[in-house]
């Protein structure tokens, strides 16, 4: 039983860990790949101001959803490492 529960528990807490290091894998790559384009895209920012404002309040909405399933995803992972805590201490001291 205690087997199955460590299963169970440090399995979610790990894909919770592979999860964010997916996110920052990804960051990294589009953070690498946007570097180059920056000048450009400030350049262009300036001639049609008004695209750019419409295109700076997508990009800010879609960093807001992200942001906002990030924040799930950890208060998550801090929540079933609580549980699994308690569960363990449960255990321990009923055997």
């Amino acid at each position: 039983m205690t087997g199955i529960i460590f299963l169970v528990i440090y399995g979610t807490l790990c894909g919770f860990h592979v999860h964010v290091l997916i996110q920052l894998h990804r960051e990294h790559k589009q953070l690498s790949t946007r570097k180059n384009h920056t000048q450009c895209y400030f350049y262009r920012a300036e001639l049609e101001s008004e695209n750019a404002w419409i295109e700076k309040i997508a990009g800010y909405r879609s960093s807001r959803k992200q942001a906002l399933m990030d924040l799930v995803f950890g208060v998550g992972g801090l929540a079933t490492l609580f549980v699994g805590i308690e569960l363990f201490n449960l255990l321990l001291t009923r055997h």
